[in-house]
């Protein structure tokens, strides 16, 4: 299970529920407790070069989550290993109308 919530500057909040979760010594979906943060910015190429040259790493290819509308998507990792999940647009206006 989802949901997505939004706030009315920006801010994206998302809570996760998985089936048969367990702990475990590796970053996976599953796992409970803090999995990512995300952050919006039209030029991820440009913010995933700045975690890149800053210590972090581009960890994933981007991917358009809907072609026709240009919504992209893409990781990173911070230098501590954490997830960074790079918008190009608001979760209001990715996740809305999308079903």
């Amino acid at each position: 299970k989802i949901a997505h919530l939004s706030t009315a500057d920006h801010i994206g909040f998302e809570i996760f529920e998985f089936e048969n979760t367990q702990k475990n010594t590796e970053t996976e979906i599953g796992e409970p407790g803090f999995f990512h943060v995300c952050m919006i910015d039209p030029d991820i190429e440009g913010l995933a070069a700045l975690i890149d040259e800053s210590g972090g790493k581009h960890h994933t290819p981007i991917w358009d989550m809907y072609p026709e509308q240009e919504y992209r998507i893409t990781y990173c990792k911070d230098p501590f290993d954490n997830l960074i999940e790079l918008h190009t647009h608001s979760h209001e206006r990715i996740y809305s109308n999308q079903g």
